[in-house]
């Protein structure tokens, strides 16, 4: 057991994210101890509430909310936290090899809705508990080696269909659709009942008045789980009775169990010594596929509310309108890939903004570049082809001494907040039963 001033303590957990914060509640309420070990010099994770200098707080990573999603609404609600709805877009624009077409929301959503349609029509064979998908269908096995874009080019829709439906699942994976595994939006179609337009309005239309800190602050303050900011790890050391976790300014600390939340990418940031290494699989290698970037934009003026769709080509593939501030509007804007834009950069997201409307003039810009951040190298975690039979059901399911938890992990809504909470509860969960 752990007081203030010990090292040593029941869990150790690694990350101070949704699924670190979470699981030291549960953790405290089941009546064990625990310390949290975060790099940064804040908790959150790649949820992030930023107090910036377009004006308002943003949310630099992690966002939306949705009463489908079960566990981040039961907190929701528990917490009793307002809620902004983002308006309904009153014009449409949409890039394909023909050029840029303009339109209704629903002119857009027609050019979708088949192709749409036919993508997610096995979701629920393939998937038929989505929150509990393990062990995994034959379905599953047999589309898991597809891209999303190879399905996409499977479908008996035009041209014009086919890039929309390629810019639509670009933005979901948040990168080039080329890199993104089949299985991974069937599982989104799945969650969402195969439906859409209720996947879009779950993934983009509702998120807390005060930011998502305002909830992680929430379940922190119900924790007595020790906080140590600034503590990045560097070495787990699995033993017969114990684990013994290193930092990089050489505190040692001890527990009986230990939570890693450390996103995919950066699981390569630590080393594994015992009998579960996740870096010797090769999906903490190759990375799962997301490389994109998040981008808030305030422009000039009051207008409509608005979105935008483009391809896996272009530098920006979705524009959404947010807000007005104060005789301007927030827009917030995805890209493919972080590569090729700097997110904080007005001239260079004026000029991505300029090729679906050349009307607007950017006055302020703010993005924080997951992809090269030590402690994140990605954004959400999408799955490549042939990662969720492979290697992401090892890391989703197995563990020894050392748990893996976070959004990545989830075995519901994978890559959201949800997934994040309910991979915290459930690792706590059974981490309490083993003690």
């Amino acid at each position: 057991m752990s007081n203030a001033n010990s090292n040593s303590t029941d869990v150790i957990i690694i990350g101070g994210g949704f699924a670190g914060v979470t699981a030291g509640r549960e953790l405290s309420n089941l009546g064990l101890e625990s310390i949290i070990l975060e790099g940064r010099d804040r908790l959150a994770g790649r949820t992030w509430t930023k107090e910036s200098d377009i004006g308002i707080p943003l949310e630099m990573g992690g966002t939306w909310v949705h009463w489908a999603m079960p566990y981040v609404w039961s907190e929701v609600k528990r917490y009793d936290l307002p809620l902004y709805i983002t308006p309904f877009a009153e014009e449409a624009y949409w890039k394909t090899r023909n050029g840029l077409s303009t339109g209704t929301p629903d002119d857009l959503a027609d050019v979708l809705d088949n192709g749409m349609n036919q993508l997610l029509s096995r979701s629920l064979e393939a998937f038929p508990t989505p929150h509990d998908p393990f062990p995994l269908t034959d379905l599953a096995h047999e589309l898991d080696p597809k891209t999303i874009e190879e399905a996409i080019n499977e479908l008996d829709v035009s041209t014009e269909e086919k890039d929309v439906l390629n810019g639509i699942w670009a933005l979901h994976f948040n990168c080039d659709a080329e890199r993104g595994g089949f299985t991974t939006a069937l599982r989104w179609g799945a969650l969402a009942n195969q439906d859409w337009k209720y996947l879009a309005e779950i993934t983009e239309r509702y998120k807390f008045v005060n930011g998502t800190q305002e909830l992680l602050n929430a379940i922190q303050n119900d924790s007595k789980s020790q906080v140590k900011l600034n503590s990045p790890v560097t070495s787990i050391d699995e033993q017969e009775d114990q684990v013994v976790v290193t930092t990089r300014d050489g505190q040692r600390y001890s527990a009986k169990q230990v939570i890693v939340t450390v996103p995919i990418n950066a699981l390569k940031n630590l080393e594994f010594n015992g009998p579960f290494d996740p870096n010797a699989l090769s999906i903490a290698q190759a990375g799962q596929a997301s490389n994109g970037l998040k981008v808030w934009m305030r422009v000039q003026g009051q207008h409509k509310p608005f979105h935008c769709l483009g391809t896996s080509q272009d530098t920006l593939h979705w524009i959404q309108y947010e807000n007005d501030l104060d005789g301007d509007s927030v827009l917030v804007a995805f890209a493919p890939d972080a590569s090729r834009l700097d997110g904080n950069n007005v001239a260079e997201v004026q000029k991505a903004l300029h090729e679906y409307r050349p009307d607007l003039e950017v006055l302020a810009v703010d993005s924080h570049d997951w992809v090269n951040d030590e402690f994140a190298q990605q954004t959400w975690t999408m799955f490549r082809p042939c990662q969720l039979t492979g290697d992401a059901t090892t890391l989703l399911t197995k563990h020894t001494r050392t748990w893996l938890a976070g959004a990545d992990y989830a075995h519901g809504w994978t890559s959201f907040i949800d997934g994040a909470i309910e991979s915290g509860m459930r690792t706590a969960r059974r981490i309490s039963r083993t003690l």
